[in-house]
């Protein structure tokens, strides 16, 4: 009876091996806007520009942003990122040299030199007088840098304010300790218009005196525009001044006008220096019209365009800015072409697409728009199953493959998976119809599954096409093998059983010369059949490093980690609705692998590859 039970338990075992195998277990591994700068961007660069400034690291400033400065951008948004770029980075240069001032106003202070300690103070006072006059221009700057560019600077302008105030208090404390008496003074500036043409000049006229109302004649006056100079006058009998400025080429919708007086000589022992009320002056320029048109304005990936553009100025110089580059072209007689190609990898969506002319003289800069719809040519797949499909005995397939346009691609890979027993493989073919054998591998399991097909087409304008349909697996090798084991299963626990009741029904003899040895039957040592794991891969297998890749990009996106205890298609199962549309890459990624380690099918490398691209592409973009 022990025989029997163990043979069965043994044949029992073989057969769930066969019949329910699992796949091994895997350990869980570690749209566009042409030409418009990122708001994010500049955001964090201003954010970290702020970061320098609180820890006084002038040099970090000074490189960052004089890098700032070169960057580019299309029409008038060039000129209001740029007002407010140089005037960043000459606040830092300003507050850098007020630092060092300060500094050398402390040693003079310590030393005992009163006199240099008192002139090096009014120095001090006179920089930081610049810094609070640029500071206004970069305020107005702010506001309108962020109304165009939707970026946030004011980190930036916080950290600017706070060092001002940490340097005057120094130069306040280094004052009381030479117990200096400095006079205050009032500096007035007014212009006579509140408007003017770019290029053209302007008269500026103001008074300086102490608080008490004495003039201050023949002291020098430093005029400022956007925290620049612009200009020099000294006072007169009673204190007033007048001169002429010319509006800088500036194109932006206006300037901060200030005057500021700064001691010299005797003057920075006895007066402080003064800064007028800021004057705002509108920029006037003429803002020509553009139009641009496209032809086609509905373009395939890797397909070419027609820009043309029209302004109503007799001479300009144009930029188109597309997909990232910047296309120059001069006009005749207003007007000017171009012919540019849709990037192959373009995903499908509207880009808008910009033509701009640089300014010159009093025309400013401007910039045509024209939307620009990528879109691909769709595929359809119709299949034509087996009803029944038989381990080892090949089976046809039939595929169709149809284009809304009604021209196929000139190539096409097929690939053909069956998640359940670990089939895949693939095929190319240059028809819109094809007949594809299938024959399943030895150890198929029999039951329903569901057959994939995903045809790739080799040109870009055409997009990917899926189906499915459910199909009925039978594996007549396995069912026989199945069948004959139970049956000789029976047979032999019957004969056993037989043999048993004989055994029970003899006479014990007369007499027992010797003991009758028993031999105990050990059942056979099993050795379960060893599951792979991805440990036992080896890392140079191109197709294994592509799904890991393709894996770590699905878990950051979905934020659904794969646990040891799931097999490739539990997992895929499990982030298919997070993934949406790009479901279906990650899909035929795990089809192929599950071929390359369960089946040992051969695998393109690189049709894996160009999967995982696509998907990391769907995924960056939508992250």
């Amino acid at each position: 009876m022990r025989k029997s039970a163990y043979f069965l338990i043994i044949l029992l075992t073989l057969t769930s091996l066969v019949l329910y195998a699992q796949p091994p277990r895997h350990v869980n591994p570690e749209e566009v806007q042409v030409g418009v700068p990122d708001p994010k961007f500049f955001s964090l660069t201003y954010a970290e520009l702020a970061n320098l400034l609180s820890t006084e690291n002038y040099t970090g400033y000074a490189e960052l942003s004089r890098y700032l400065l070169q960057v580019s951008a299309p029409g008038d948004i060039a000129y209001i990122m740029s007002r407010f770029h140089e005037i960043a980075h000459q606040e830092g240069l300003l507050l850098n040299y007020t630092k060092t001032v300060l500094e050398r106003a402390k040693q003079y202070a310590l030393l005992g030199d009163t006199e240099t300690a008192s002139k090096t103070l009014s120095e001090a006072l006179t920089m930081l007088a610049r810094v609070n006059a640029s500071y206004i221009s970069l305020a107005d700057a702010a506001q309108v840098l962020q109304q165009r560019l939707k970026s946030t600077p004011t980190p930036l302008l916080n950290a600017i304010v706070e060092l001002s105030r940490k340097y005057l208090a120094n130069a306040v404390s280094i004052n009381e300790t030479l117990i200096a008496n400095l006079t205050r003074t009032n500096l007035t500036l007014y212009a006579n218009t509140d408007q003017a043409w770019i290029g053209s000049f302007i008269s500026v006229r103001g008074e300086l005196a102490t608080d008490t109302g004495t003039p201050l004649p023949g002291r020098n006056i430093t005029l400022l525009c956007d925290g620049s100079i612009v200009g020099y006058t000294t006072t007169g009998a009673f204190g007033e001044y007048n001169a002429t400025i010319r509006i800088p080429y500036k194109y932006v919708e206006s300037i901060i006008l200030l005057a500021v007086f700064e001691p010299k000589g005797n003057d920075s022992l006895h007066l402080k220096p003064s800064l007028s009320d800021p004057v705002r002056i509108r920029v006037l320029f003429i803002t020509p019209n553009i139009t641009l048109t496209l032809e086609p304005d509905t373009a395939l990936p890797g397909s070419k365009v027609n820009a043309t553009a029209t302004t109503d100025l007799p001479r300009a110089n144009f930029t188109l800015w597309t997909f990232g580059e910047k296309i120059p072209a001069n006009s005749t007689e207003g007007r000017a072409s171009w012919i540019f190609r849709v990037p192959p990898d373009a995903r499908e969506g509207t880009y808008l697409i910009r033509a701009c002319i640089n300014p010159y003289a009093i025309y400013g800069p401007s910039c045509g728009l024209a939307e620009l719809v990528v879109k691909k040519i769709n595929l359809t797949i119709s299949l034509e199953p087996p009803q029944i499909l038989l381990a080892l005995i090949p089976s046809t397939l039939k595929v169709s493959i149809q284009s809304s346009t009604g021209t196929p691609p000139n190539s096409t890979q097929i690939l053909i998976t069956i998640p359940e027993i670990g089939l895949a493989q693939q095929v190319e073919t240059n028809n819109t119809y094809a007949e594809i054998p299938i024959t399943l591998p030895p150890l198929a399991s029999t039951g329903k599954a569901t057959l994939n097909v995903i045809a790739t087409p080799s040109d870009p304008s055409y997009s990917t096409a899926t189906a499915r349909v459910e199909v009925l697996l039978v594996n007549p090798l396995l069912l026989a093998f199945v069948t004959a084991a139970i049956v000789g299963a029976v047979t032999l626990y019957k004969k056993m059983r037989n043999e048993s009741e004989t055994e029970t029904t003899v006479e014990p003899p007369a007499r027992i010369e010797a003991a009758p040895t028993t031999t105990k039957i050990e059942p056979p040592e099993i050795t379960p059949k060893k599951e792979p794991i991805v440990q036992e891969i080896q890392v140079e297998d191109p197709v294994v490093d592509e799904y890991m890749k393709a894996l770590r990009a699905t878990e950051k996106y979905t934020g659904i980690y794969m646990k040891p205890s799931q097999t490739i298609s539990e997992y895929l199962e499990a982030v298919r609705p997070r993934l949406g549309m790009y479901s279906q890459y990650f899909e035929q990624i795990s089809r192929l692998v599950e071929a390359r380690l369960y089946a040992d099918t051969p695998v393109d490398p690189g049709l894996v590859r160009k999967l995982r691209e696509e998907l990391e592409k769907g995924l960056g973009g939508n992250a």
